[in-house]
């Protein structure tokens, strides 16, 4: 039966785990501990290795990145578009292709581990179909700020911290100079003019 019973309450703002142990017969011990710091702890902790593991990928997939930048800037005109006097206005063929975009942009967010910009776009998507649906425009454009603040989030932390430098120089290739030299001895003498 001591099985079945709650191993932690929520008490106001404090969690505690409690223990039950049979000590004789019909005798039961109760101890009670706050683990409030030890969760928010994990919590903190969990938070912390998952944009480790964002920024890591990121910087391994670098062009992955920087198509999600520019996939980013397409989908946040394209519902921009749409958002007139704060309502969500689209066809059954706009919304249909708007649902496909925000479901792929979830997809490369989820391969580059931007945890918060997949929660977001997710809910979005959501909402879209229940646009498509129901009609009901009221929580797409809550969904579209919300997705907006976790993009910003995410990339913010990732600019912070591998540089701005290194953010935007998307169009760039590193090539070394006795290349670079090569080539232009071969274009003087090919093409001397």
């Amino acid at each position: 039966v001591l099985e079945l019973f709650e191993r932690r309450i929520q008490l106001g703002d404090k969690t505690i785990e409690v223990d039950f142990r049979q000590i004789d017969g019909d005798q039961v011990m109760c101890s009670l501990s706050d683990v409030t710091p030890r969760i928010a702890l994990e919590e903190r902790l969990a938070i912390q290795t998952s944009r480790q593991e964002m920024l890591l990928r990121i910087v391994a997939s670098r062009d992955h990145f920087f198509a999600l930048v520019e996939e980013w800037e397409n989908l946040s005109a394209a519902m921009g578009r749409r958002i007139l006097s704060g309502e969500y206005v689209a066809g059954p063929g706009e919304n249909g292709a708007l649902i496909r975009d925000v479901h792929t942009f979830k997809a490369n967010a989820a391969f580059l581990r931007m945890e918060a910009c997949v929660s977001a776009a997710h809910s979005l998507e959501t909402a879209l179909i229940d646009h498509g649906v129901l009609g009901e425009s009221s929580r797409v454009v809550g969904a579209v700020s919300a997705l907006s603040d976790a993009y910003r989030e995410e990339t913010d932390h990732v600019i912070a911290a591998v540089g701005q430098e290194w953010s935007q120089r998307r169009n760039t290739i590193s090539v070394e100079r006795c290349v670079i030299d090569e080539l232009l001895d071969h274009a003087r003498r090919t093409v001397p003019d």
